[in-house]
């Protein structure tokens, strides 16, 4: 559910662009004067004050920063009102810095009851960054920095949804990343919440005739003094939370989830997620209406993994280091042998014990399911593929960089200690769903022309085996992808050789 969600914030996001792209109108905090027409580049405004208003009087859809400090030096008032369907939009360099102000930006204002689009933009130095009054604000591109609080929404009385989606963004040094009172929905894709003085997420829910819907994926959460998502159900509505490929360390809390109102149904599925270092990694406080469902998660190095209280609660497929409720339902205990943890790198080594953890299906061969879109491949070289627990998928034959026109490309492979295996190259491969079955695993390389590069032996304990492959000097293959594949000697595959994952690395120029 949470990729169909976000699959329609995509053609959202990308329909309101079009939209919005013919008119504009250009603001300049350094070569810009607001008696300027604000028409083109060359006649452009000062101010957003002002550019938002000519924008409002003219019907300009799109309000573009020039790179530069807009504050109240260069003559902005606070906070700035974006009215109905509006979009900011910057670039790299682009500072709308509050200088204190309670507020910088006021999403909705007095006309807001539609959608806003802000992009590029780095925000600072206020009181609040974003304020939402009402329905739908788009955040992506944006960096908030230095704020008492970076997204707030205040509408305990409003029935009709709004939201905040916020996608490649960041919100870093402020007391609280986002805080919503009311029917809000907040989305988070490919984001990072950092250094919080308290919660990063702190949701009090009253809802209406819709059901919030908490959409989080593949963000990262760090280094704050309270809860990743500090979530209560207030009153006796409905509420979901599907929370996907989250990494959360070094917090008071990862995510706290409380029911507050016997009548309400409040649905929580947590997967495919990372809570290391943190006091208490999952609490929840409910009744038998409250149901979460935890899967394909790993909890390490916490204080406390699980708080389960009052819910209904189903763990399964994951990795507690603590042993805690391990023993059924896929549930395994020990380290999970991250890459970096402390520098927050937690891609798996490749004797995790949470390699090819989770029992396979087939779907999981043709769509990507991790954060780096990899797709669950044989880790193990039992010669069965099945996907690994938590946000990032184990692939035993890596590049160790990019494929350069005339310049050796170098590869690693990891395996059984003393394994062998045969790399090969392909012109072509198969689509995931078509890959060919055989007695050894999925081949991938297109069989008709498929050739053998060279044997490769692995030291294995967590060594590689290294082979380098001299990449084409020739102008015509730029732009053209090298398809690649192992096979490989296990004493684990029930016929002794097994299919690595296969690997595309496109030529680029050198």
């Amino acid at each position: 559910m949470i990729k169909r969600t976000l699959s329609a914030l995509t053609l959202a996001l990308l329909a309101l662009a079009s939209h919005a792209a013919g008119q504009r109108i250009y603001i300049d905090a350094v070569n810009g004067d607001d008696s300027n027409s604000g028409a083109t580049e060359q006649d452009a405004l000062k101010t957003v004050t002002a550019g938002l208003l000519v924008g409002t009087l003219n019907g300009f859809r799109t309000v573009v920063l020039a790179p530069g400090v807009y504050g109240t030096s260069s003559g902005e008032t606070f906070p700035l009102v974006v009215p109905t369907q509006r979009r900011l939009l910057g670039s790299t360099g682009v500072i709308i810095d509050g200088g204190g102000a309670p507020l910088a930006i006021h999403s909705g204002g007095a006309l807001g009851n539609a959608q806003h689009y802000l992009q590029n933009l780095t925000i600072r130095n206020a009181g609040t960054a974003i304020q939402l009054n009402d329905r739908t604000v788009y955040i992506r591109g944006c960096v908030i920095e230095d704020c008492t609080t970076g997204l707030l929404y205040d509408n305990p009385q409003q029935t009709r949804v709004s939201r905040f989606l916020f996608r490649e963004s960041r919100i870093s040094n402020c007391q609280t990343a986002i805080e919503t009172t009311g029917l809000c929905l907040v989305s988070l894709d490919r984001s990072v919440l950092e250094g919080m003085g308290q919660d990063a997420v702190h949701m009090n829910y009253f809802g209406g005739a819709t059901s919030s819907v908490v959409s989080w994926y593949r963000s990262v959460i760090r280094d704050c003094g309270g809860a990743a998502l500090r979530f209560v159900n207030v009153d006796s509505h409905n509420a979901t939370l599907e929370i996907e490929g989250m990494q959360v360390h070094r917090c008071g809390a990862g995510f706290s989830i409380g029911q507050g109102t016997p009548g309400a149904s409040t649905l929580v599925d947590i997967n495919s997620s990372v809570l290391h270092n943190v006091a208490i990694g999952i609490e929840t406080s409910g009744n038998s209406n409250m149901s979460v469902d935890l899967t394909d998660l790993i909890l390490s190095s916490n204080a406390v993994d699980l708080t389960l209280g009052g819910a209904d609660v189903q763990l399964s497929n994951s990795l507690v280091q603590s042993g805690q409720l391990t023993g059924s339902n896929g549930v395994i205990s020990g380290d999970p042998q991250f890459v970096d943890a402390p520098s927050g790198d937690f891609r798996l080594q490749s004797t995790s014990p949470a390699i090819d953890r989770v029992l396979p299906a087939l779907y999981w061969v043709a769509s990507p399911r991790n954060i780096d879109d990899a797709r669950p491949s044989d880790g193990n070289f039992d010669g069965v593929i099945e996907a690994d627990i938590g946000p990032w998928e184990f692939e035993p034959l890596q590049a160790t960089g990019p494929a350069v026109s005339g310049q050796p490309l170098m590869l690693e492979i990891f395996g059984q200690a003393g394994s062998r295996a045969a790399l090969f190259s392909a012109d072509a491969h198969y689509p995931a769903y078509q890959g060919l079955r055989t007695p050894f695993g999925v081949q991938r390389l297109d069989r008709h022309t498929m050739e053998f590069l060279q044997f490769i032996t692995i030291p294995g304990n967590g060594q590689p085996g290294m082979a380098t492959v001299e990449v084409p000097a020739d102008p015509a293959m730029i732009g053209r992808t090298l398809f690649l594949q192992a096979l490989s000697t296990s004493t684990a595959a029930p016929f002794g050789f097994a299919w690595s994952n296969p690997l595309q690395q496109q030529i680029i120029t050198p």
